[in-house]
Formats: C-alpha cells, sequence, structure tokens
C-alpha cells in the first residue's frame, strides 16, 4: 500500500512539472538576402521570439514577439524604444514581403490583391512519416500550390488603364501561374499555440486573405509544428521564371520550465498604430514600412518592469 501511495505521488509530481514546463527553442531563418536567428519559448497559448540575429529591417536584432492568445495577435516588441505594434500575423506579410520565417509572405500579390481570386491548385507530392527530428517523432510533408496571376497581382500598364487593371489577359495569366512549393517537417507532438510566433503550422500565407481561404481547405491535414520548412515561391511573366526561397529550421529545443514574466509585456510600453504602408512601396527594407507606423493615444502597457532577455 505504501508502495501504492508513492508511486501515486510520483506520478502527480510528474504531471505537475510537465504542465508548468514550457518549450524553448532556438532556429535559423533565411528569406532571400535577409537572414535571422532567434530564440523563443511557448506554454500553452502564450509565445515568445527574441530576435537575437536579423539582417532585415522590418524585423531588427533585439526586438521581441510575444503573443497572448496562441498566436492570433502578435505584439512586436521594441525594448530600447519602450514601444510595440501589434500584428495580424496573416496581415503582416503585406509589410514585410516575403518573410517565411513564422508568418510568410508573398511579393509578387502587390498592393491589392482582388476580392475573389482565380481557384488555386494543390497537389500533394510527400505525405509520409519521417523518423526523429530535433529529437522529436516528424512527419514529412510536401505540397504545391498554383493559381493563375490574377487582376491587380501584376503592374499596371502606365497611362492606358484604370486602376486597379492587370496588364494582362486571361490567357496571359492562365499562362503565367503562379506556384508555390512547400515542404515541412511536423512535429505532432508540439501543441503549444504559442510556438505559432515562428513555427507556424499550415501553409505559409499568401497575403491575401480570400485567395489563402480557397487554398485553406485543399491542404493536407497538418498537427503539431514545423522543425523546418523551405518555400520555394515561382513567378512568371512574359517567358521570365524568377524563384524567391524561405527557410526555417530549428537547431535546439527542450522543455524546461519558462523564467517568470517572460510572456507579457514591460511595464509601461506604449502601442504604435500600424497604418496601410503609403503608396509607393511596401514590404521588408521600404521606406513604407517606417511611415506606417504613428502613436497610438493609449494608457501604457501594464505589466512587469522591464528585464533583460533570457540568454538561452
Amino acid at each position: 500500500m505504501k508502495i501504492s501511495c508513492l508511486a501515486m505521488l510520483v506520478a502527480a509530481v510528474a504531471m505537475t512539472t510537465q504542465v508548468d514546463a514550457a518549450v524553448r527553442f532556438v532556429a535559423v531563418s533565411s528569406v532571400g538576402g535577409a537572414t535571422y536567428s532567434v530564440s523563443g519559448w511557448a506554454d500553452g497559448n502564450k509565445g515568445r521570439v527574441d530576435v537575437t540575429q536579423s539582417s532585415g529591417l522590418a524585423i531588427k536584432t533585439g526586438d521581441v514577439l510575444l503573443t497572448r492568445d496562441g498566436s492570433q495577435t502578435i505584439d512586436r516588441l521594441e525594448p530600447v524604444k519602450g514601444t510595440y505594434v501589434r500584428w495580424d500575423p496573416t496581415s503582416l506579410c503585406r509589410f514585410v514581403g516575403g518573410f517565411g520565417g513564422g508568418f510568410g509572405g508573398a511579393p509578387h500579390l502587390g498592393k491589392a490583391a482582388p476580392a475573389n481570386p482565380p481557384q488555386p491548385t494543390v497537389e500533394v507530392l510527400v505525405d509520409e512519416e519521417a523518423g526523429f527530428f530535433a529529437g522529436y517523432p516528424s512527419r514529412h510533408v510536401r505540397f504545391r500550390i498554383t493559381y493563375a496571376s490574377p487582376a491587380g497581382y501584376r503592374h499596371r500598364r502606365s497611362g492606358s488603364e484604370q486602376p486597379g487593371a492587370s496588364s494582362e489577359s486571361p490567357e496571359d495569366r492562365a499562362e503565367n501561374p503562379v506556384v508555390r512549393d512547400e515542404e515541412l517537417w511536423l512535429a505532432p507532438d508540439l501543441k503549444d499555440a504559442g510556438l505559432g510566433v515562428w513555427l507556424r503550422t499550415g501553409a505559409t500565407p499568401t497575403g491575401a486573405a480570400a485567395l489563402d481561404a480557397l487554398i485553406a481547405p485543399l491542404l493536407p491535414p497538418m498537427a503539431g509544428h514545423p522543425l523546418k520548412r523551405v518555400l520555394s515561391v515561382t513567378t512568371s511573366s512574359m517567358g521570365r521564371e524568377t524563384e524567391s526561397r524561405a527557410t526555417t529550421e530549428v537547431t535546439e529545443i527542450e522543455v524546461k520550465e519558462a523564467p517568470d514574466g517572460i510572456f507579457a509585456l514591460p511595464q509601461g510600453a506604449t502601442e504604435m498604430r500600424l497604418k496601410a504602408p503609403p503608396k509607393g512601396g511596401d514590404g521588408e527594407g521600404s521606406e513604407a514600412l517606417q511611415k506606417a507606423l504613428e502613436p497610438k493615444q493609449q494608457a501604457p502597457a501594464t505589466g512587469p518592469k522591464p528585464t533583460a532577455s533570457p540568454k538561452p
């Protein structure tokens, strides 16, 4: 009887430890010529990513990304300035064109994607068990998304068309498809939604909500979060093809107790308003991104006093 009670006590302690533990990871991402190194934490719906190195402009070295609602919204905090911007991950790619770390993006979509895009197709090329990846049982999935270049996605013919019109005919658009090849190594056991700050589940968003809604039901089931992602986007125009690539890979991952207050905004942080980029450019590195921020009149955030970012 004593042994049985002792075993029950040990099991209870183990369960409590497991519930209180968080996931800590280190990952590297590349998007075109930009590279990112991050360290992150996730505990249920809460998540945090510290950008330890960035060669991009929209997300910079020292920035912190926070979520408390399962990555439905993400706060980009600039600790040095004491300010933060609240981002919707799916619309973020309008400001960070081509970013493929946590959020994804598609610079070929342009500024004004139509509300009714053409029907996409999805081919599942690989769907198989892949053994262990970074210590986790993984599943390897590869799929190809193809859709015609819709009106408004391409450059307009100067002086001869109404705003929003395309210089391509329907026949041209059918012959100039956008092809997105995406490959993921998923860990079904990684279920903390806060990981979606950087390790987003599912296909990388195109940047057009209506198009993403058509793609979603055509994708294979994907459980857990990706430990590795490779995205290749090929666009064609007038016989020329252009390929853009983005990769993310987890290099370290472990389960451990998270420091207190790590998922909260620092006390006194001020929210900035994120507006649509003005005409003349949007995306990674553009001046329009910087102009899209202006002070938002509201009370500063309440929370713990700012602390140094935890060491990996």
